[in-house]
Formats: structure tokens, C-alpha cells, sequence
């Protein structure tokens, strides 16, 4: 569920070695454990198709942001987590809408860089602000938690109900939620209603039985 990665903590680096002898190294961070708990992603889906900006940053040696992202890939699975987010940093400034919501995750969970989640929801934002369902339910997240800004449940409920728009059933749930308990603006039963209907309708059981015991 992505509202339960999005309230995940940051995974510990092991200490260091504080005996003369060495001693064999600690089991390294798994990031599909961490950042992606229902699998990894790019074993799903490579990067989408998209049309390539026109003159990429000189920092990306020419690549295209396709050939960035897959390099941050790559050097991910690899456990080299800095060389992989110094990839989706560049492929996320040429605007490859993926890099973006990864660069937000790493940022988030501390990894490859130190933790902020100040620098993790301007990555968010870039990405939700070009549909991206991932980097819409964390703005979301972020601004209903307060982490990193201050707490601001219309600019949560904003971004959530882009994504239920988008068919996201956590973001339909979460709407529903939201409107029927007046959180962000007054209670609005019929909104309510309207997108506890779409999540039940794409299977989500949590809706069905709340409409049936408050509606």
C-alpha cells in the first residue's frame, strides 16, 4: 500500500568496524524491502516513452534522460546508491518524470545522500506536477504529515484527489475519507460518497464496507 511505504522509516546504515580484526560486512539495505515494499519497479516497467528535451545539461555527458535513468538503475541494484541517485538527479533535471519521484524517495528514506524531506517534496512536486500518481500521493503524504513544511490538508486532499482521479484506488479511499470527516474543508457527504463508490467499484473491500455501515 503506498500509504503504508509512505510512513516507512529510513533503513540504518551499518556502523563501523570498532575491532582490529575484520569482520564481514553487514547485510547492505534492500531497497526493494524499503522504498518499493510491493516489488521493484524496474523489473515492471522500464521508463516511459517520452520525447527527450532538446539539449541536455553538459553534467550528463550528452545522454539522453531514458539513458540516465537506466544507468541510476542499474548502479541501484548494483547498492551503489550515490552513483544512482547522482543519475536520476540528472535525468530528473532534464525532466524524466520517474527520476523525479525516485530522486523525492531517496531524499525521503536518507539514501545515497543525507535524509530531507524538505529536497524530497521538491522532487515530488515535479514529478506529481506531471502526473505522476507516485509523486502525487506523497505531496499528499507530506503536506498531511507536516514533514519537512508545515501541515496543510487542502494542498493534501489536492494532491490526492489528482490521483483518484487518475483511478489510484489509495488516493480514491483517502478522498473519501477526507470529505466525509470534513478534514480540509467542510464535510461533503456527496463527494464522500462519490469516491468511496470509485475505490469499492475497483475492488477496494475498506470502502464497500464503510458505505454500507455510514451510508
Amino acid at each position: 500500500m503506498l500509504k503504508e511505504y509512505m510512513s516507512k522509516l529510513p533503513f540504518l546504515q551499518g556502523s563501523q568496524n570498532r575491532r582490529s580484526r575484520p569482520k564481514p560486512p553487514e547485510r547492505p539495505p534492500q531497497p526493494e524491502e524499503d522504498l518499493w515494499p510491493e516489488g521493484d519497479p524496474f523489473a515492471a516497467a522500464e521508463p516511459p516513452a517520452e520525447e527527450p528535451p532538446e539539449a541536455p545539461s553538459d553534467s550528463s555527458g550528452g545522454s539522453r534522460p531514458e539513458e540516465l535513468f537506466a544507468a541510476g538503475r542499474d548502479a541501484y541494484r548494483a547498492g551503489d546508491y550515490p552513483a544512482a541517485l547522482e543519475s536520476f538527479l540528472q535525468a530528473a533535471e532534464l525532466g524524466h518524470a520517474e527520476s523525479q519521484f525516485l530522486c523525492g524517495q531517496m531524499y525521503r528514506r536518507g539514501v545515497g545522500a543525507e535524509a530531507s524531506d524538505k529536497t524530497a517534496l521538491s522532487w515530488y512536486k515535479k514529478a506529481a506536477g506531471q502526473g505522476h500518481i507516485g509523486g502525487q500521493m506523497a505531496c499528499g503524504s507530506i503536506y498531511e504529515e507536516g514533514r519537512g513544511t508545515a501541515i496543510d490538508l487542502k494542498r493534501a486532499l489536492n494532491w490526492y484527489e489528482r490521483a483518484a482521479k487518475q483511478g489510484c484506488v489509495d488516493a480514491q479511499l483517502k478522498c473519501g475519507y477526507m470529505y466525509h470527516g470534513g478534514r480540509a474543508e467542510t464535510r461533503n457527504p456527496k463527494k464522500a460518497r462519490r469516491w468511496l463508490e470509485a475505490a469499492a467499484e475497483n475492488g477496494n473491500e475498506e470502502a464497500r464496507k464503510f458505505l454500507e455501515e455510514r451510508f
